[in-house]
């Protein structure tokens, strides 16, 4: 049996969908488990319910941070009639009673047409005094709505502070908030979305607001200003956040060519005050933006007013070693960006979560992570174009700027003097992807500490002593220690370019020539075989040994080990099988002699069977 009353939607993403009101009780919210769940950034968690008793439905709504309207105006109780327009934040909706339908709407219009007859036939009664009496109250009753317009919000809140202007204000104004539009605008790829209401204002008559339940995420987002290196950027907001949501305030820094860009962070507070954060535009981005960030541990809300963005002068705002800068952004540092001659190398490096601490040492930064999480960063496209690899479990690889590795402790980015390289200590998955011409990393990070490294003077030293070894070597025919020293300097110093080709090509061209010579074995080994020649299989189990041990300590080496198994186990079974063919062989000699008559040289042949095999000469059957 239907309903005798629904609500239908007819706005938002659920348009159209009609749903009966059935129980004596039916909640309406955006949280799993409503009654009736709208999935709408304007709709609280549990944001109204709607009471059924007898043939009249009451709504009610339960302290909603967008508020509950009927026909337009606000509403904490209404007994609901046919047709009201009902409002839930955004999310408009009509109220049905399928009982009253349409007759019960000409019925009202009836009466409301009889009623105002009625009152003009009786105003031409009432005398003038009573009329002007009338007028006189209306003007009072207005007067009395119009300060309360101007002083309150329609929904009961708000305030009676004046906006302040804040000189300097390089948003002109715009995160005052006042008003339906905005330039500022919601990050799409946020959960849920800020809007604009009357009782988040701080100052004025209006603010913006979010209402998220747990694990949902708002970001708005301020128009972009011009800045450039050195100056300080101070960005404020006046915030108020639940205990389950966390607010944080941040400065944006991008450039020109589109790129994510690295943010100043401010920390994370809940409750209420001004949030403040302050940071150097690092050399390289041209424009600055203001975020204001919430995420949810639970269910709650937050509210913002007065956002601004000022210039304070200029600044020192980083750290320098050998021309590169290391800014260390944010309130704690949440964030890291190098620099090298007033050119961008790196940016937006985070650790998810975390916050960063940053010491300066000889041949770099060390940074520590306040917890373990995805590390993530920006590369400038002039590095990348300089080249990119990666040191791990299985050597050094070079790469493109879109790769996948396992197993990863370090990445190099660039060359010669404009050599970046990364380092930590336990094996992780690196990911790598284009970013317009430059190219965004992720790092699987399970340490908390990991280094910055830009100085190489040490480590090319060792990569020239490990070059003179290895050349020596091969001319002294110790081909394995050879292939040790180049080896070690791809795995430890490659970064010296010309000693990181000349490593590779060696390594290739000896371990190419290692492997044609043990090639050559197994085509002498298939004619053994095929001939079965025991001293032809000798004389490769020989020939394999004598390149694994030129080749010591290199997979030339371990190729030849195998091979000399090999030839071991093949060996053995055919010996096994041509002593059985001989022993036979003999034993037949030795029955012709006994039975000829010729016992001196039976008996040399048996004890020839004995010595040499093991075996009786009558083969067992006497």
């Amino acid at each position: 049996m239907s309903s005798r009353f629904s609500l239908r939607i007819t706005s938002g993403v659920h348009d159209g969908e009609q749903h009966e009101l059935e129980g004596p009780r039916v909640t309406v919210g955006r949280k799993p488990g409503n009654s009736l769940c709208l999935e709408e950034s304007s709709v609280s968690g549990t944001h109204a319910e709607l009471l059924i008793e007898g043939g009249t439905v009451t709504l009610r709504d339960r302290n909603s941070t967008n508020g509950t309207k009927v026909g337009g105006s606000a509403i904490d109780e209404r007994v609901l009639a046919h047709g009201d327009q009902v409002t839930f934040g955004s999310v408009q909706a009509l109220f049905e009673d399928a009982e009253v339908g349409g007759a019960a709407s000409e019925a009202e219009a009836d009466a409301v047409g009889s009623l105002s007859a009625a009152a003009l036939a009786d105003s031409g009664k009432r005398s003038r005094s009573g009329f002007l009496i009338v007028v006189a109250g209306i003007l009072l009753l207005g007067a009395g709505v119009w300060v309360g317009l101007g002083m309150l919000d329609g929904e009961g809140g708000g305030s009676a502070l004046p906006v302040a202007t804040v000189e300097g204000d390089l948003l002109d104004g715009s995160g005052a908030f006042e008003g339906e539009s905005s330039a500022w605008t919601n990050d799409g790829a946020a959960s849920v979305e800020f809007f604009n209401s009357r009782q988040a204002a701080a100052t004025g008559l209006n603010g913006m607001n979010a209402e998220l339940i747990s694990g949902e995420q708002a970001c708005l987002l301020s128009p972009n200003v011009s800045t450039r290196g050195g100056t300080k950027m101070v960005a404020r907001v006046s915030a108020d956040a639940d205990m389950a949501v966390g607010a944080r305030l941040g400065v944006r820094f991008s450039r020109g060519d589109g790129d994510q860009g690295t943010v100043a962070w401010s920390a994370v507070m809940d409750g209420s005050g001004e949030v403040m954060v302050e940071a150097v535009t690092p050399a390289g981005y041209d424009s600055a933006q203001v975020i204001i960030e919430a995420r949810a541990s639970g269910d709650g809300a937050v509210s913002v007013d007065d956002a601004s963005l000022t210039s304070a002068g200029t600044g020192q705002g980083a750290q320098e070693l050998g021309g590169y800068a290391f800014h260390l952004l944010g309130e704690p540092a949440q964030s890291v960006c190098l620099t090298k001659i007033s050119a961008l190398s790196l940016g937006g490096l985070e650790v998810e979560g975390a916050t960063l601490t940053g010491a300066l040492i000889e041949k770099g930064m060390d940074l520590s992570a306040s917890q373990a999480g995805a590390l993530s960063l920006s590369v400038d496209a002039a590095l990348v174009s300089k080249g990119v690899a990666s040191i791990g479990e299985s050597g050094h690889q070079v790469h493109g700027a879109e790769f996948e590795r396992e197993g990863v402790t370090s990445v190099l980015l660039g060359e010669g003097n404009d050599l970046v390289a990364i380092h930590w200590e336990s094996p992780a998955q690196v990911r790598a992807r284009r970013e317009g011409e430059g190219m965004g990393l992720e790092v699987s990070l399970i340490d908390t500490s990991f280094r910055l490294q830009v100085d190489f003077k040490e480590e090319r030293v060792h990569a020239g002593d490990l070059a003179y070894a290895a050349r020596g070597a091969e001319r002294e025919g110790q081909l394995g220690d050879c292939l040790g020293s180049w080896a070690e300097l791809l795995e430890r110093y490659p970064y010296q370019e010309a000693l990181v080709v000349e490593a590779e090509g060696a390594r290739g061209r000896l371990v190419q020539a290692g492997m044609l010579e043990l090639q050559e074995v197994r085509a002498e080994l298939e004619r053994a075989s095929f001939f079965r020649l025991v001293e032809l299989y000798r004389a490769c189990r020989s020939q394999a040994a004598a390149v694994g041990e030129r080749y010591a300590g290199s997979e030339v080496q371990e190729e030849a080990d195998a091979l000399v198994e090999a030839v071991e186990a093949e060996l053995t079974l055919l010996e096994v099988d041509l002593d059985a063919g001989e022993v036979s062989r003999l034993q037949a000699i030795h029955a012709v002699l006994k039975a000829s008559d010729s016992p001196k040289l039976a008996g040399e042949v048996a004890s020839y069977l004995e010595s040499e095999f093991s075996a009786p000469a009558d083969g067992g059957g006497e």
